[in-house]
Order: structure tokens, then sequence, then C-alpha cells
């Protein structure tokens, strides 16, 4: 999939210093978003996450397109103008970022997944 938006930075900064790659997600606009907004903006949806800030309010971060992006690449367009910081987030807001970042990536798998996967263990 090809298409152009804003983008959070989820990589931290020793990463960014040490390494080639820098870890973005999408941040799209608000009334892109498909599904139930009143979940969306109360942070319900464990894929997304809304920040009710002046900057962020008419958008929200996408956590399901994480990709890498060559730091040439990123801190090449920063020099030139072509890419440019809209926000940061302060120490409540990395909290939260923290949070719902874990909740996607870690969260308790429901019974029916742990249940095909011992099916399927025991299948092979």
């Amino acid at each position: 999939m090809i298409f152009t938006a804003d983008a959070m930075v989820i990589s931290t900064s020793c990463h960014i210093d040490q390494k080639d790659k820098i870890l973005m997600v999408p941040v799209l606009p608000i009334d892109s978003f498909t599904g139930n907004l009143m979940e969306l903006k109360k942070n319900m949806v464990f894929d997304f996450m809304y920040i009710p800030d002046l900057a962020m309010s008419k958008r929200y971060v996408c956590f399901n397109l994480m990709t890498s992006y060559n730091k040439k690449l990123i801190c090449g367009g920063i020099e030139n103008g072509r890419i440019r910081r809209i926000a940061s987030l302060n120490q409540i807001g990395y909290y939260f970022f923290i949070i719902k970042l874990s909740v996607y990536l870690m969260r308790k798998e429901d019974s029916d997944t742990l249940d095909f996967r011992k099916c399927f263990a025991e299948a092979v």
C-alpha cells in the first residue's frame, strides 16, 4: 500500500541515534476513520490512539500500519524542510502512548485464539 500521511515516530531516541531505521506509525485524518468514533475518542480501540490536543484533535494514530524508514531519508527530509514536526508528547502523553502501544502489542489473547492455537499445535 502506498499513501501519504503524517506520522508519529515510535523509535526511542537512543535507538534512532544507534540504528539505520526509524519506526513510525501513520497519523490519519479523523474523518477517514470508519469505526465507532466515540470509542476511538475514548481510546477504547486497541489499534488506534486518539490525542485530544489542539494539534491532534482532528487526527488519530494508527498502530496497525507500523513500518520502518531509512534514517537518512527522514533526517534528509527534516534538513531540507520537506518534513516538519507538528507536535510532541508531554510526559503524561508519553506514558499514555507507552500504555496504548503495550496494550496493542502485548495484550492477553482471547480464549478463542488460544483454543485455535492449541488445536493447531495438536494437529502438527
